[in-house]
């Protein structure tokens, strides 16, 4: 019994420590790991609204402990009407649900060579997205991916095809977009 309730404790306690928010620079992000932490939505709803630029940094150090940022939450950027370039760091691996949704002052977006996986409606509604730049581990556009980036006329991909796209994920755009593929 006192194995079990050990056990339970120490599965509590990880639970607890990975789900912790807090703020380095002007960005929020939330523990994922051991040594992982994704950016999250700012809680005042507010402070993300002013920024027209952003860079993501490839690790922050919070407690004395130093996480690799691998994530961007689910609606992390949501109407960041203002922003107008964001930087990401190599290791970023996944973008979220609606993560950039309704940014429309955002021109470009460079995607790293480490980006494995972008979530439905990430871009949508993205009204001055002109161009995205995405590496080889893209293989596929989810659904409404960038719908309604009225501007969208260029991609640049490193793989040797273009991703595979869903009936939605460019609904709303322009109907010539370009591929370009780049080494």
């Amino acid at each position: 019994m006192k194995r079990i309730l050990g056990l339970l404790f120490v599965c509590v306690l990880s639970i607890g420590v990975w789900a912790q928010q807090f703020k380095q620079g002007e960005l929020w992000y939330e523990v994922t790991g051991k040594k992982t932490v994704q950016v999250v939505a700012d809680p005042t709803d507010s402070l993300y609204r002013q920024m027209e630029q952003v860079q993501v940094p490839k690790s922050v150090e919070y407690e004395g402990q130093t996480y690799q940022v691998v994530r961007l939450d689910d609606q992390a950027f949501r109407y960041c009407h203002l922003m107008q370039t964001i930087q990401l760091p190599e290791g970023l691996q996944e973008i979220g649900f609606q993560a950039f949704m309704n940014c429309t002052q955002l021109k470009e977006i460079r995607l790293p060579k480490t980006m494995r996986r972008i979530d439905d409606m990430a871009f949508y509604g993205c009204a001055s997205l002109e161009t995205v730049y995405v590496g080889k581990k893209i293989t596929r556009w989810p659904d409404m991916c960038f719908s309604d980036c009225q501007r969208l006329t260029a991609i640049y991909h490193a793989g040797s095809r273009p991703p595979k796209y869903c009936k939605m994920s460019f609904f709303n755009c322009p109907e010539q977009i370009t591929y370009y593929r780049i080494r």
